[in-house]
């Protein structure tokens, strides 16, 4: 009996998987050509991170480990170009300022509805992630600013298990925060304030 009621668990708790609209253009990887002459010093400063839920604010989903846990996955994404050195703002000769805004549109009543059908009925929620960057010298003047977006639908079903190794909610989110990140990247890296010979 044990055993039936944890598998039960197990799958309702796996029914769900997300999918990207790839709204922006997907970087998996730098392309090879991509390098400068030499590494520029740049300071990440995550200025802010909002999260909005059926256009009400909810800053208070948002607590210091998941500011960090985003601020990682940025990071990741700038380490990965080997383009920067990553330092502290005083050291560095500019400084990339992002802002996060994650947009929820969902249903609660549906949410509810798939619950109590034990995930029989369907569900859906959308976020859509936006990510703005601003990149400054020492002098606080603006070089270049980038805004990227793109959108992750989850869905809620019974027999999703069976996409969810491929499809795992967390795992689409956090390549949405990364890949934005990389497409930041690659536009600045044809700016003229990295390159001034272009």
């Amino acid at each position: 009996m044990k055993f039936i009621v944890n598998f039960f668990i197990i799958l309702i708790f796996s029914s769900c998987a997300a999918w990207r609209l790839n709204d922006s253009d997907k970087i998996v990887t730098f392309p090879k050509e991509m390098q400068l002459k030499e590494k520029v010093a740049l300071a990440v400063d995550f200025k802010e991170y909002q999260v909005f839920y059926n256009g009400e604010m909810k800053q208070d989903e948002i607590n210091d480990q998941k500011k960090l846990e985003i601020k990682e996955l940025i990071l990741k994404a700038y380490e990965e170009s080997d383009l920067f050195k990553l330092v502290p703002k005083g050291k560095a000769t500019y400084i990339a300022e992002i802002n996060l805004t994650q947009k929820g549109i969902g249903s609660m009543n549906q949410a509810i509805l798939t619950g109590l059908t034990l995930f029989l009925y369907p569900s859906k929620s959308t976020d859509e992630f936006t990510i703005t960057t601003i990149f400054k010298n020492q002098k606080n003047e603006v070089q270049a600013e980038f805004t990227k977006s793109d959108t992750v639908i989850m869905w809620k079903q019974l027999f999703l298990i069976f996409a969810l190794p491929f499809k795992y909610p967390y795992k689409e989110l956090k390549n949405v925060v990364i890949d934005l990140n990389r497409a930041t990247i690659l536009d600045a890296y044809h700016e003229p304030f990295l390159q001034p010979e272009l």
